[in-house]
């Protein structure tokens, strides 16, 4: 009796053990002494579970190195600098784009305060502030705030950056990822194009804009003895014939010069047309001084 009910045990404990380490054979159990039998089958379990175990240390492993060598590859291809820092703001992790924009090297950071080595004194506070945001803002948040700073290189020159933060736990650890951007060269296009736009209010010389239905959509100071002539003003629509004209010009996209004469001066008026936005720039130079001259020429050589 004893050795039949430890035979349906073996069984049982056999097929629940190779089912759950998913092993399909099934070979049958053996008759004997079910003690010696017993032994036998609990030192084959022991070896099932060692190479299923080894197995799944392997894999894990391999998936490990997989991921390391994924993010790996991310952080030396980044365009933005990814620096890791500790809790205490000290600096565990430099990738190449930090290194080449800061002019450090990674082993030259490692172990410094992010804040004091890449950071001027007017910029701390609010990277400091924007760490407990990030802090408050928790790890799940997957799309972290961006705020603009400015930063330090190696040769103690500041420049614009865009940055980000993204706490994250480690084990028993709290660590932060610094995404950092270089906008140095777009602050430079953002100036550019202010002083871009600034230059026709700056300007002397009359400027407008003409959209394709004749509508004035800007007109500097100097342009107010044009809209006299044209009796309107600024959004509002020129007249039948220069309205027609602006439209001939931009479907041409063909450059017009013409020359007009208001009640208090002479102008020269150039048309330039910009197709791609639907609107003409008319460009206006005061002529009056040089006619004048041509009139009193032509007189005395009369």
């Amino acid at each position: 009796m004893m050795s039949s009910r430890l035979n349906r045990l073996l069984k049982r404990l056999s097929q629940f053990s190779r089912r759950a380490l998913d092993i399909e054979s099934q070979p049958p159990v053996a008759y004997g002494n079910q003690l010696l039998i017993l032994e036998d089958w609990i030192r084959e379990f022991v070896a099932l579970v060692q190479r299923g175990r080894n197995e799944m240390r392997a894999r894990h492993e391999s998936e490990m190195l997989r991921s390391e060598a994924l993010n790996a590859a991310i952080m030396e291809t980044s365009l933005d600098s990814i620096i890791t820092i500790e809790q205490r703001g000290r600096i565990i992790e430099f990738n190449p784009t930090a290194e080449r924009i800061f002019g450090y090297e990674r082993s030259q950071v490692l172990g410094k305060r992010l804040e004091t080595l890449l950071l001027p004194q007017s910029s701390r506070d609010t990277f400091g502030r924007h760490l407990f945001i990030s802090l408050q803002s928790g790890m799940d948040n997957a799309d972290p705030k961006r705020f603009e700073l400015r930063a330090l290189n190696r040769d103690n020159e500041s420049f614009p950056v865009e940055m980000a933060i993204k706490p994250m736990r480690l084990r028993d650890r709290l660590l932060y990822s610094v995404y950092i951007h270089d906008i140095s060269q777009r602050k430079r296009q953002e100036t550019e194009i202010k002083s871009l736009a600034a230059f026709p209010s700056e300007s002397p010389l009359p400027v407008l804009r003409v959209n394709s239905p004749g509508v004035v959509i800007y007109a500097n100071g100097p342009s107010e003895p044009l809209l006299r002539y044209w009796g309107c003003h600024r959004l509002q629509t020129l007249p039948v014939y220069w309205n027609n004209l602006v439209q001939e010009v931009l479907a041409e996209g063909q450059t017009r010069e013409l020359e007009i004469h208001t009640d208090e001066r002479i102008y020269s008026l150039l048309l330039v047309p910009i197709q791609e936005l639907g609107y003409v720039n008319i460009y206006a130079r005061d002529i009056t001084t040089q006619r004048e001259a041509q009139r009193e020429a032509q007189r005395r050589q009369n």
